[in-house]
């Protein structure tokens, strides 16, 4: 299973990477939006969450963000990358561009 472990390490590279950079934006005066789908499901999500502090932490959101970037590594390796027929750097980079 190399693809799965390539995909986990370059999956894990770019979401810190993303991170990162979302965390030192405002630092240098750009507005970056981050952490949408998880606002959507806790607002959407409050008859069944409650009012769970945690869920509204910033080590909640950043566990979110990594959660979520896994699952788009999942994706990819079980559907996109076996659609196209060219090397990994670029279905990865075409790939990032969904989201």
């Amino acid at each position: 299973m190399p693809l799965l472990n390539d995909a986990l390490i370059a999956g894990f590279i770019a979401i810190s990477v993303n991170t990162l950079l979302l965390q030192l934006a405002p630092m240098i005066h750009i507005k970056a939006e981050g952490g949408g789908l998880l606002k959507l499901l806790l607002q959407y999500g409050r008859p069944i969450t409650g009012h769970i502090a945690f869920l509204y932490t910033s080590l909640f959101g950043v566990v979110f963000h990594y959660l979520t970037g896994l699952v788009m590594v999942i994706i990819y390796i079980c559907w996109f990358s076996r659609l196209l027929k060219m090397s990994g750097w670029i279905k990865g980079s075409l790939f990032s561009l969904l989201p």
